[in-house]
């Protein structure tokens, strides 16, 4: 992330965005209780949600497949160590990432089909519960606008 603060990231930014090295997320305890770095609550805060989207679905194609091989794996491999443990599986996250707030990529058809790849996968794979995005809380505009898809896929897990 810092290598694209200047670069790619630069400008991705909200005119009123202040220089990286002036920025500090307005909680400082953010930073010490998430564990999240600096570089992604800057980017959270202050980039143009449409232009984060757009260049999300321009490079997005050019990496789908690999980032589907790389989310079955990690199921995968968390369903077998859960196995090994005698312990239940569980994703208590969504997969698609940090996304600042007012984005969409997540919530609309791609992040979508992201989500429900991963929820087929770990109850295939024997998980006993799933968190279908990380934007799908109260706080989130998600929360408000996609309750249909929300409570079909949430049904698909409760009655696995």
């Amino acid at each position: 992330m810092k290598r694209l603060v200047g670069g790619e990231l630069a400008a991705m930014l909200r005119p009123d965005a202040p220089a990286f090295s002036d920025y500090q997320p307005d909680e400082p305890w953010r930073l010490a209780a998430t564990g999240i770095p600096r570089e992604l609550f800057y980017a959270h805060d202050w980039v143009d949600p449409d232009r984060w989207d757009l260049w999300l679905y321009e490079n997005y194609p050019a990496h789908r497949q690999a980032m589907r091989e790389t989310l079955a794996g990690w199921v995968d491999s968390v369903a077998g160590f859960a196995r090994l443990r005698g312990i239940p599986a569980v994703l208590g996250e969504g997969v698609v990432g940090y996304t600042p707030l007012l984005t969409r990529f997540e919530e609309d058809a791609v992040g979508k089909d992201l989500a429900e790849f991963v929820v087929d996968r770990c109850l295939a794979a024997g998980f006993r519960g799933v968190v279908l995005t990380s934007n799908a809380a109260p706080h989130h505009p998600m929360w408000h606008t996609d309750r249909d898809w929300m409570r079909r896929v949430n049904a698909r897990i409760t009655t696995a």
